[in-house]
């Protein structure tokens, strides 16, 4: 009895996911970049040439440089504003393996051409890859076209007649039996991998503080749902539900999405940057990832692999659900304000809600808030002690992330 009680003990309560591969947009910059005094392709040449005579070993083909050890692989472009740096997609264990060689050719010899990672300009984007069966397009256009259709309904007000309702219920009355809809599989039937990504975006969503100052905070071109006002909350959450009663499959879900999302904006709306389902915190646009794009630039190739393992050890934590997570949006305000002449964007978000928020995902997803904890952007961890340090009977709301109006993709 004993020797079967230990040997439950040690049967583990799930089983891991294979290990995930994690593709990167690091970015680099500087004053000379910003001012538009500089091209940054001059910079991106100088880089390049810099990282082929540290390394020997490197090689380049198709556009790619290679390091030389497991086809590991950077690509070096531009991008509005900043050098951008995409590189092979690995495995948390095989950035660890290559952390030295990566920091070393990429972080140390951009800053000794002049390059360093911005406080928020460019981002540092991280795709995640989506496993196999949730890969693929679906038909956006149609979905557009659709979403379009059903908020004309809405405005126009376009209800069946109380004739025609109470005609239905009589008609009803006479019938032996009443008249049902198809019946809709449940919850459990869905794809254990598409109900993992469903749940993933879903937790995105509800936890929108990982983009309000937690992990980033750009609202112009990666903003959270949070912030995106009521029709789009509520159109995504009908998505969400419609799928989870199997009324559509998966990348018709993802379409829906991003359907809802064109040309919705809430109070930053007028920026332009919300026509495209691309420029919002969670990007459903690509074939086989999901890109977070509401990530503030990597500091160095460690800071890169700290974000990659909690949202790999967040994904281990949703496997183990069996059904889907309910979508709950906690909203926020996202507004404009000029500061000496700038533009900077505000969140009503506290600072301590965001903090208690990120905590509470990193200490459910099994990970060590100490390791977490450097992840925080510096003006979050700021403005949480200025938070601190005011009297508990008035709090100002909406602080401002110091965040100008620089457009970047």
């Amino acid at each position: 009895m004993i020797n079967f009680f230990i040997l439950l003990f040690l049967v583990p309560a799930h089983a891991q996911l294979k290990p995930i591969r994690f593709g990167a947009e690091w970015t680099f910059t500087n004053q000379s970049i910003l001012s538009m005094t500089e091209d940054p392709d001059f910079f991106g040449e100088n880089l390049e040439e810099l990282i082929r005579e540290k390394c020997k070993k490197c090689f380049k083909r198709d556009g790619k440089i290679y390091l030389g050890v497991d086809g590991i692989w950077i690509r070096i472009s531009s991008d509005p504003s900043v050098v951008e740096i995409t590189a092979k997609p690995m495995t948390t264990q095989e950035m660890r393996k290559h952390a030295d060689l990566i920091q070393q050719l990429v972080w140390e010899s951009a800053k000794e051409v002049d390059l360093k990672p911005h406080g928020r300009i460019g981002g540092g984007h991280v795709h995640i890859e989506r496993p196999k069966s949730t890969q693929g397009f679906s038909d956006v256009h149609a979905a557009r076209q659709r979403v379009l259709r059903e908020r004309r309904q809405q405005e126009r007000g376009e209800r069946k007649s109380l004739f025609q309702t109470w005609r239905l219920r009589i008609v009803n009355l006479f019938r032996s039996t009443p008249e049902t809809t198809s019946i809709q599989p449940d919850a459990h039937s869905i794809n254990k991998e598409a109900l993992l990504v469903r749940n993933f975006v879903a937790d995105m969503m509800n936890n929108g503080e990982l983009f309000l100052g937690a992990l980033g905070f750009n609202l112009q071109s990666a903003p959270p749902l949070s912030i995106l006002g009521y029709e789009v909350i509520r159109g995504i959450k009908e998505t969400f539900e419609k799928f989870d009663k199997g009324k559509m499959d998966f990348l018709d879900f993802f379409a829906n999405i991003r359907a809802h999302y064109d040309g919705r904006g809430g109070a930053l709306r007028s920026e332009g940057a919300y026509g495209y389902s691309k420029y919002q915190a969670v990007n459903l646009d690509h074939r086989d990832t999901i890109e977070v794009r509401g990530i503030r630039p990597q500091q160095s190739f460690m800071h890169y692999i700290l974000i990659c393992e909690f949202f790999e050890a967040r994904l281990n934590y949703l496997a183990r659900l069996i059904e889907p997570i309910k979508l709950r949006i906690k909203k926020y305000r996202g507004f404009t304000k000029r500061v000496n002449g700038h533009k900077y964007y505000f969140s009503s978000a506290k600072a301590s809600n965001v903090v208690d928020t990120f905590k509470r995902m990193v200490r459910e997803s099994g990970l060590r808030w100490i390791d977490s904890k450097p992840l925080l952007t510096p003006a979050i961890r700021d403005e949480l002690k200025k938070e601190n340090a005011t009297p508990k009977t008035r709090q100002r709301r909406g602080r401002a992330r110091m965040c100008k109006n620089v457009f970047t993709s």
